[in-house]
């Protein structure tokens, strides 16, 4: 039986193999943070969305009360008018100020439908009407973001979190001939 065996090491006396690991270590990090921005601006335009369609849906039901308010003034005004206490004139306006008012509601429940679809999309799932929580106006409100805020907040913005890991490989990626 014959074996060869062959051992070989490096000295890193200028830290070529140390710097290389830092600028892979530093590399992972920074792809990282661009996955971490990615679920961020996800997260944020489904919210935005949803919030979208939130003011969308209180819109179509002030539209509906407002036709049904029309409504009855025109009513109102016919009866008036019929009896001899208002103009025709009156009636007219509110007969064209109903027809606004019930013209208004098709185009904001295609919007709903098309805000819809489009959250759907955000969400990866075939277009169906989406689920509704709290009202617009039962909403939480977020807490108000104070006057200088610390710069701890920019130390977790994951874009920012990548420009700094891609200089820091950077230099390295130099010195190792990368």
């Amino acid at each position: 039986y014959y074996g060869v065996a062959n051992v070989a090491w490096e000295l890193d006396i200028w830290g070529r193999i140390r710097r290389s690991s830092e600028a892979a270590r530093a590399d992972m990090l920074a792809s990282d943070a661009v996955r971490r921005g990615v679920v961020l601006s996800l997260v944020s335009s489904v919210a935005e969305k949803y919030f979208e369609l939130r003011e969308l849906d209180l819109e179509l039901e002030i539209a509906h009360a407002t036709v049904a308010s029309f409504t009855e003034t025109l009513d109102i005004f016919q009866r008036q008018f019929e009896g001899g206490v208002a103009s025709r004139l009156d009636a007219l306006r509110t007969q064209a100020a109903l027809a606004q008012a019930a013209a208004s509601i098709p185009d904001l429940e295609r919007r709903v439908f098309a805000k819809e679809n489009e959250l759907s999309l955000l969400l990866g799932r075939p277009p169906a009407e989406v689920p509704r929580g709290m009202a617009l106006v039962d909403q939480w409100l977020p807490p108000e973001v104070p006057v200088g805020v610390p710069s701890d907040l920019l130390a977790r913005r994951p874009d920012l979190v990548e420009v700094e890991q891609r200089l820091v490989q950077r230099p390295f990626a130099r010195c190792s001939g990368v």
